[in-house]
C-alpha cells in the first residue's frame, strides 16, 4: 500500500491479504481499520511526508485522531457521557454507541463502545424485478442474472458483527508534562454466502 495509516500518530502495519486476481476473492481485505465512532476528526496528507509520518507514506498519509474525554464533557463539568444510535437503509444496518468520561485537573479517563450489524449492500444497477408488460426484463432475463456463478447480478447475502471499543487515560503529572495510555480494539465478523464464486456455493466466515 501507498498511503500510510495512523491512529493518534501510531503507525498501522501496511500488510494486506491481497487476492484482488482471484476470481471473486476480495471479501479477504484484512488490512487494519477503526470504527468511525471511535473518531473525532481525521488528518489527510497528500503526497509522500516521511518527515513526519515515517517511511510507507509514499502516496499519503491518513492519520485518525480518536474520541477525548473533554469530547464528551461539556465546560465546567467533570462527567459527561454519550449515547447515539443510527440505521442505515443501503444495508440494513444499525449502529449503537455508548461513551462515558470524567476528567479534573489532575486525570481524565474515557470509555467507548461501539456495535453494528448489518448486511449486504443494495444493488444499484439493473433491474430484477418484471415492471409491466412489455418492459425490457422478462422473467428469463431475470432467471439468468440471478444464477449462482460470474454472471449473478445481486450481491451476496452477507451479515456482519462488528464490535469496538476505545479505552483511555490521561495524568497530568506536572504542568506541561503528560503521561497517557490508550487501549483500543475491535472484534468483527462476516458470514457471506458466496453465491457468485465461481466453482461452487457454501457459506464463510471472514
Amino acid at each position: 500500500n501507498r498511503v500510510g495509516i495512523s491512529i493518534d500518530s501510531v503507525s498501522l502495519p501496511d500488510s494486506e491479504e491481497n487476492s484482488l486476481y482471484a476470481r471473486y476473492g476480495n471479501f479477504n481485505n484484512s488490512r487494519l481499520a477503526i470504527d468511525s465512532e471511535l473518531v473525532r476528526n481525521i488528518d489527510i496528507v497528500r503526497g509522500s511526508d516521511s518527515l513526519n509520518f515515517g517511511s510507507g507514506s509514499l502516496g499519503g498519509h491518513v492519520n485518525y485522531h480518536t474520541l477525548e474525554a473533554y469530547d464528551l464533557i461539556e465546560e465546567n463539568k467533570h462527567f459527561g457521557g454519550l449515547f447515539r444510535s443510527g440505521y442505515s437503509s443501503k444495508n440494513r444496518e444499525w449502529t449503537n454507541t455508548v461513551g462515558l468520561a470524567y476528567a479534573n485537573e489532575v486525570i481524565d479517563t474515557i470509555f467507548v463502545y461501539s456495535q453494528r450489524y448489518g448486511h449486504e449492500m443494495k444493488s444499484a444497477g439493473g433491474n430484477t424485478h418484471v415492471q409491466s408488460e412489455g418492459y425490457y426484463d422478462t422473467p428469463r432475463d431475470i432467471a439468468r442474472r440471478a444464477e449462482i456463478g460470474a454472471a449473478r447480478i445481486t450481491p451476496d447475502p452477507s451479515t456482519h458483527k462488528n464490535h469496538s471499543y476505545l479505552a483511555k487515560l490521561g495524568w497530568n503529572i506536572i504542568p506541561g508534562h503528560r503521561l497517557g495510555l490508550s487501549v483500543s480494539g475491535q472484534n468483527n465478523s462476516n458470514y457471506i454466502d458466496e453465491k457468485s464464486y465461481s466453482l461452487t456455493t457454501y457459506w464463510r466466515e471472514a
